[in-house]
C-alpha cells in the first residue's frame, strides 16, 4: 500500500506511521509543504491514501496557512496534471477548522478527523480504508476479457484452473482472480471476467472500469472475430494492430443515393509488442501445440492454425452482408478481420490514464461475416485465441 502523509507536525507523522506500519505492509512517504506533495503526485499516479492536514507551509520554511491542505486538495482536483489518490484522510487539531470543512470532505466520499484523536481511533478508520482498498482496488498485473461468457470466458477458465471467483460493491459483474507463472518463475496477478454483452459500448465501460480499479500492465481480450476471406482461413489467430471502430463517419446523399463517408480512428498496440508479434506469427511459434491442444479437447478444425497481426475493424453489428464487408475492406485494404469490441478495448487502454495501458487484442476466426456462417467453429476459435494469449503472458510479455 503506497502512502502520503503531507502534514509538518513529525509527531503527527511518527503516530500515523506507527499505526499503519501495525496494520499492513505500506510504502510510506511524507512531506511537509504543497509544492512538495504536488511534485510527489506528479511522478506517482497509483497513491492508495493521502493524509494530509490542514494547516501546512506552501513552501519548506514558509507561514503556515490555516487553509493550505484545503487549498492543496483543491488544486490537484482541478489540475489534470495529478491523479487523485484513492482515498484522502484530513486531519486537523482546531475545532473551527473542522467544523468549516467537514462537509467539504464528506461530499467527496473523503474523512476529516480532529488531529487529538487517539490511536485506537486511527487503527480503526486506516483498518476500514485499508481493507476496502485490498478488495476495490487490489492491483494485477494482467486484466484478461471476453466478449462473451459462453464459450469466450469459458476457454480462459479451462486453461487457468485455479482463479477463484470475486464480486465487488456496487459492481454486477463476476469476476476470477488468481495468478500465473511465467517463464522466469515469477508469479503474475490476474483479473479475468467477461462483458455483461458484446459490442464497443459495453466492452469500453468494463476495460476502464477494470484499468481505473486494479492498473494492469496489460489488458487482453480473446474469443471470436470474423476474418476477411482470402486473407486469412477459417480458425487463424487474429492480432488487432491497428484496431478502428468501422461505423465512425457521416452518412450524406450523393447523386440522390446515401453515401457513407467513413472517419475512422486507429489504435495501435505499443510500438514494442509489434515485433514480438510479428516474429511469433513468422515462425508461427506455438501454432501447432495449441491445435494439437485443441484436438484432444475434441475442438478441430481443417485448417492448419496460423496467426496473423493486422487492420481488424469494430463495429456495433454483427455482420452478415458482403456490401458492408467490402465498405470496411475500402477504409484499410490489409483489413483482416472485424469484431464488435477491439476499439472499445483499445480505447480504454489509451484514455483511461494519461500513459496508455498495453492493450493487445487476440482473436480467432470462426466465420467470414457472410449468410453462410455458423457457430460451429466458437468453441475452437474461442480455444486457440485463449491458449495463444496465455502462452504470450507467459513467455514474453514480462521479459
Amino acid at each position: 500500500m503506497k502512502v502520503l502523509i503531507l502534514d509538518d507536525q513529525y509527531s503527527k507523522v511518527e503516530t500515523f506511521c506507527r499505526v499503519l506500519n501495525k496494520l499492513t505492509p505500506c510504502k510510506i512517504d511524507h512531506v511537509s509543504n504543497s509544492k512538495d506533495a504536488l511534485k510527489y503526485l506528479y511522478d506517482n499516479s497509483d497513491v492508495d491514501l493521502l493524509i494530509v492536514d490542514l494547516q501546512i507551509p506552501e513552501v519548506l520554511g514558509g507561514d503556515v496557512l490555516v487553509d493550505g491542505g484545503v487549498k492543496f486538495l483543491e488544486y490537484i482536483e482541478l489540475n489534470t496534471s495529478y491523479q487523485l489518490p484513492k482515498h484522502v484522510v484530513g486531519a486537523t487539531a482546531y475545532a473551527e477548522s473542522y467544523c468549516e470543512y467537514k462537509e467539504y470532505f464528506e461530499n467527496r466520499g473523503w474523512r476529516l478527523v480532529q488531529g487529538t484523536e487517539s490511536e485506537t481511533f486511527f487503527e480503526s478508520l486506516f483498518s476500514t480504508i485499508i481493507n476496502y482498498t485490498r478488495k476495490e482496488f487490489q492491483k494485477f498485473d494482467i486484466a484478461i476479457i471476453t466478449a462473451l461468457r459462453k464459450t469466450e470466458f469459458e476457454a480462459i477458465l479451462s486453461l487457468l484452473h485455479d482463479l477463484s471467483k470475486v464480486q465487488f460493491k456496487n459492481d454486477s459483474n463476476i469476476y476470477y482472480i488468481g495468478s500465473i507463472t511465467i517463464s522466469s518463475g515469477e508469479i503474475k496477478s490476474v483479473i479475468a471476467t467477461s462483458c455483461p454483452r458484446m459490442g464497443i459500448a459495453a466492452a469500453t465501460a468494463l476495460s476502464t472500469r477494470i484499468l481505473l480499479r486494479h492498473n494492469p500492465e496489460y489488458i487482453i481480450m480473446t474469443g471470436i472475430a470474423a476474418g476477411i476471406k482470402g486473407k486469412v482461413k477459417l480458425g487463424d489467430i487474429l492480432v488487432a494492430e491497428p484496431s478502428w471502430e468501422w461505423g465512425s463517419g457521416k452518412l450524406t446523399v450523393r447523386e440522390g443515393k446515401p453515401t457513407f463517408l467513413s472517419s475512422p480512428h486507429q489504435l495501435h498496440i505499443h510500438s514494442n509488442l509489434s515485433p514480438i508479434l510479428s516474429d511469433l506469427s513468422a515462425q508461427r511459434t506455438y501454432l501447432d501445440e495449441i491445435q494439437h491442444s485443441a484436438k484432444e479437447l475434441g475442438l478441430e478444425c481443417s485448417n492448419q492454425l496460423n496467426m496473423h497481426v493486422g487492420p481488424v475493424a469494430s463495429g456495433a453489428v454483427v455482420l452478415e452482408e458482403p456490401e458492408t464487408v467490402e465498405l470496411i475492406k475500402a477504409q484499410n485494404r490489409d483489413t483482416i478481420g472485424i469484431d464488435m469490441e477491439a476499439y472499445g478495448v483499445m480505447a480504454s487502454a489509451n484514455y483511461a490514464y494519461s500513459n496508455p495501458t498495453n492493450s493487445i487484442v487476440i482473436k480467432s476466426v470462426c466465420d467470414f461475416a457472410n449468410i453462410d456462417k455458423n457457430d460451429d467453429l466458437q468453441p475452437y476459435a474461442a480455444f486457440t485465441s485463449a491458449a495463444f494469449a496465455i502462452k504470450l503472458i507467459q513467455n514474453h510479455l514480462f521479459n
